[in-house]
């Protein structure tokens, strides 16, 4: 009958890949190389702070899908290079403009961006809710269409709007498309929307709301309860060919 192992053998056997006479080799966070020495089995700081900045990127990516595709590659600092299909700036502003712009609403808790289709707004709205994403990475970033409100979805996209600790509400008055103003059909499609806006003012949530209107649009399809909601305390840019310019 073999003897047993020598209890110092075992001990040899199960410790020896990890432990040295001066500690335990950092567990390199996974796939990262770490040589660090560490008194206890574990992570360094610095492998701690790069796993911290993976996991967060992988929160952005993942948040990233829900935008519409053309916008997923946007961020304040790649915005200077982005451009639309027929190579023309994809927001076509001053580079001082554009920090004034990103200064104005960076600390802002309800903007309303206006302009004309292809001014820019879904790009610069998915700048800010980026930035939001890298900043609160913990909290609810969504980015929702107007258009999409009323859309049977579980979870709905109403729902999802209302709750979302930050929102993006992307092109109030698409929803309106082929509805006459005032109109039974008016009326109905602007439930959502209405709905979405007065609950997030009551809730004191932050909200950046784009749209192709003008607060006398707003007033004529929404009412003036919604357009008072919307503008009341909001910072307002709008977009368009001649500048851009933040009022209260």
């Amino acid at each position: 009958m073999p003897s047993p192992e020598p209890i110092g053998a075992v001990l040899a056997r199960v410790v020896a890949p990890e432990f040295r006479a001066e500690g335990y080799r950092c567990n390199g966070g996974g796939s990262r190389t770490c040589s660090s020495s560490l008194s206890l089995p574990g992570t360094c700081d610095e492998c701690a702070r790069a796993l911290a900045e993976e996991a967060i990127q992988r929160r952005i990516r993942s948040w990233a899908r829900t935008l519409p595709e053309r916008q997923r590659d946007v961020s304040w600092t790649a915005l200077a290079g982005l451009k639309r299909d027929g190579g023309s700036p994809r927001v076509n502003l001053p580079a001082g403009h554009l920090r004034q712009l990103r200064r104005q609403i960076k600390g802002a808790r309800w903007v309303v961006l206006e302009g004309p289709a292809g001014a820019g707004k879904t790009t610069i709205a998915a700048c800010w809710a980026r930035a939001l994403v890298e900043r609160h990475p913990d909290q609810r970033v969504r980015f929702v269409g107007a258009a999409d409100l009323a859309k049977q979805r579980d979870p709905s996209p109403l729902d999802l709007a209302v709750s979302a600790e930050w929102l993006v509400l992307d092109d109030l008055g698409a929803e309106l498309e082929g509805a006459p103003a005032q109109s039974g059909l008016a009326a109905q499609r602007i439930g959502p929307g209405s709905h979405v806006i007065c609950e997030r003012f009551e809730l004191g949530r932050p909200t950046l709301v784009t749209t192709g209107f003008d607060r006398a649009q707003v007033e004529l399809f929404y009412g003036d309860r919604v357009a008072r909601r919307l503008y009341e305390s909001a910072v307002i840019v709008r977009l368009g060919p001649q500048d851009s310019e933040g009022r209260r």
